[in-house]
């Protein structure tokens, strides 16, 4: 069926991605939900008005559409998305993090999972978005929530070879080495892929089991780098010291994450303690 150009909802459409703040305000006020449902003409999912504003990245016509009583926990009932989903699914960078910040500071529920288990944070690993991921850890998302095909945040950063978004996501606290249906499978198998020593290093200081992949260890057919080769050879074969086992302990008393780390800086002891439980020196 051919769409309307005239169709206030596809004006809409139009008019939010191509940043037309005026077209846009009149017409909302014109009386088109704020809540509506928009799609787009060339792909078959539909977001809230709000959802599609954040998707394109303009802040001025989410911060409108936030003052103007838009919901910002309104999922679409297709796909169960909110603004918040759609913000971090927009690929790049440093692409959102504003709008993701008015997002959350007008109430959006940063936990909220779509019809594929998918949380924002999610959503921001696995489109490469290091500037969303920062901005949600920052806030608090649940680090350890998995989507329906057992992916973790870290899973989606180790496979897309971020770096920058792997070492925030596992000082955050997610540890978590189970097979998943995604790349190599584990984050440590994706990280070795990528031949990403830091982050091997910062995995297993964190307290990353490696009983996951013993098996693919001794028949890989990558070629980690002698270091890596040696890192994880030496964690397969030694004792973890006692000094390492107290972090994890400690870590996993406090369910660690990034407020944790901001809030660790704020305690009496010793500066070098904080560092050491934050993973900032792995010695």
């Amino acid at each position: 069926m051919m769409l309307s150009l005239n169709d206030p909802e596809i004006m809409l459409f139009d008019a939010i991605f191509n940043g037309n703040l005026i077209r846009v305000k009149r017409l909302i006020g014109s009386g088109i939900s704020k809540n509506a449902i928009l799609h787009s003409p060339t792909r078959w999912e539909g977001a809230t008005v709000l959802g599609t504003a954040a998707y394109s990245g303009n802040l001025d016509i989410v911060k409108f559409l936030v003052r103007s009583g838009a919901s910002v926990n309104f999922q679409d009932p297709l796909l169960g998305r909110t603004a918040l989903h759609w913000a971090c699914m927009w690929p790049g960078a440093d692409s959102g993090a504003d709008v993701v910040e008015v997002l959350l500071i007008a109430g959006a529920n940063i936990n909220y999972t779509d019809r594929d288990n998918m949380t924002p944070l999610l959503q921001a690993a696995m489109n490469k978005n290091s500037s969303a991921v920062k901005v949600l850890l920052e806030h608090g998302a649940d680090v350890n929530q998995v989507d329906r095909l057992k992916c973790s945040a870290l899973h989606y950063a180790a496979f897309n070879g971020a770096s920058k978004s792997c070492s925030e996501i596992i000082r955050a606290g997610c540890v978590q080495n189970h097979w998943a249906i995604f790349g190599k499978g584990t984050p440590l198998a994706n990280l070795v892929h990528h031949d990403d020593v830091d982050n091997c290093r910062l995995l297993l200081a964190a307290g990353y089991s490696l009983g996951s992949d013993r098996h693919w260890l001794t028949c890989t057919q990558d070629t980690p780098s002698s270091e890596l080769l040696v890192l994880i050879k030496d964690c397969l074969c030694k004792p973890a010291s006692l000094k390492a086992l107290c972090r994890i302990k400690i870590r996993n008393s406090l369910n660690f994450n990034a407020v944790n780390s901001k809030q660790l800086h704020t305690l009496p002891v010793p500066l070098r303690m904080m560092s050491y439980l934050a993973l900032e020196y792995l010695d």
